[in-house]
């Protein structure tokens, strides 16, 4: 991919973490009232809930279950279709999650409410743990959506003197917080409606990846099928 250069890769990285952060804050301040892009908290809620909320302990459950779901789905489908493609499944599974929020189907408040905010649990893990997978299949990428490894990762590259990884895993998390600030902002102070939130992610997001794709082209024309975005 992009012939391997650290810089443009450190790019992608950004860019995909961006707006996995856009959308682990659009779903923890609506739509869910959970995050989605990492999974820590969400086995804790499991233990933690488990005989004093089964309710919520259901809830933390499917997003787990969902997201590994999702990373299953990526091991199988990179190899066969290519970047590009399974990564427009992930747009493709946000922008199907943002028809559901039109239709209603969300979370109006911090409690469990209804069949709405389980199919969102479901689909929107989904799409982060495929997104996931799919650059954790790529060394040069690595993590886009959660970040308790890659900070671990780059206290060791300073310890080290890797200070070009480093860098790279402080550009990825860098990205995470501007998306999560971006729409922090846009719906805590501009009062973006969820809907709104959660479709300029799924059109970001396919936006982005076709940059990608023609940024790779015009940088790699020669790479086999198997490394093209």
């Amino acid at each position: 991919m992009f012939s391997h250069r650290r810089d443009i890769c450190a790019l992608v990285g950004w860019l995909l973490a961006f707006w996995a952060g856009a959308l682990n804050t659009v779903t923890t301040l609506t739509i869910i009232m959970e995050r989605v892009a990492h999974l820590s908290g969400r086995l804790n809620d499991i233990g933690m809930n488990a005989l004093l909320n089964p309710a919520d302990a259901l809830l933390a459950f499917v997003i787990w279950f969902s997201f590994v779901f999702g990373s299953f789905l990526a091991g199988k489908t990179l190899g066969r279709i290519g970047l590009t493609s399974s990564l427009l499944l992930v747009a493709g599974g946000i922008g199907l999650g943002a028809l559901f929020v039109w239709g209603g189907f969300y979370a109006q408040t911090g409690q469990l409410s209804g069949a709405g905010r389980i199919i969102m649990a479901v689909i929107l893990p989904l799409a982060m743990g495929f997104q996931n997978a799919l650059t954790s299949l790529l060394p040069r990428i690595g993590r886009t959506t959660h970040w308790t490894g890659d900070s671990t990762d780059l206290g060791l590259a300073l310890a080290k003197r890797h200070y070009s990884l480093a860098a790279h895993n402080a550009v990825k998390i860098f990205g995470f917080v501007c998306g999560a600030a971006a729409m922090g902002y846009l719906i805590g102070v501009r009062n973006l409606a969820p809907q709104y939130g959660l479709s300029l992610v799924a059109a970001g997001l396919f936006l982005t990846i076709m940059f990608l794709h023609m940024l790779n082209q015009a940088l790699s024309p020669k790479l086999l099928t198997t490394e093209r975005l």
